[in-house]
């Protein structure tokens, strides 16, 4: 077992009444003993303060992101949620070869395909895409 540091409450620097506990070690089982522990002088508490300090700020920061975050999802609270279907290319293709031939002479745009078919974006692109290669839809 790794050797225990063995702190000493002899030091007239901590003397302002903070309780602080430490393990010494011993030649028996470790003992816990209570000992007063302040900062050793004025310079080292501020440089504390200053740690503490910084932290209370980032956590500050982090907090006002969360606020913002949360107003934006409250605004958005209405917005309609699409719960979108993971299908095929090939499947995805049929889909919307279809819709173009139930919706003909009409005009159809992505945003569109998305709303009424509910697969996402990038299947919608390259199926189109191949489709329009193929001379399906046009």
């Amino acid at each position: 077992m790794g050797q225990l540091l063995n702190f000493q409450n002899d030091d007239s620097k901590y003397a302002n009444g903070t309780l602080a506990w430490f393990i010494r070690p011993t030649n028996s089982p470790a003992t816990v003993t209570p000992s007063k522990l302040v900062p050793p002088d004025a310079s080292e508490h501020h440089h504390v303060s200053y740690i503490q300090d910084a932290k209370i700020s980032k956590l500050i920061e982090k907090v006002n992101e969360i606020e913002e975050r949360l107003n934006i999802l409250e605004e958005d609270k209405h917005s309609e949620i699409i719960n979108l279907r993971n299908i095929s290319l090939s499947q995805a293709k049929q889909e919307i070869a279809e819709y173009f031939k139930v919706h003909d002479g009409e005009q159809i745009d992505y945003d569109e395909l998305f709303n009424s078919l509910k697969i996402d974006l990038p299947t919608i692109i390259t199926a189109c895409s191949e489709l329009e290669a193929e001379g399906k839809i046009g």
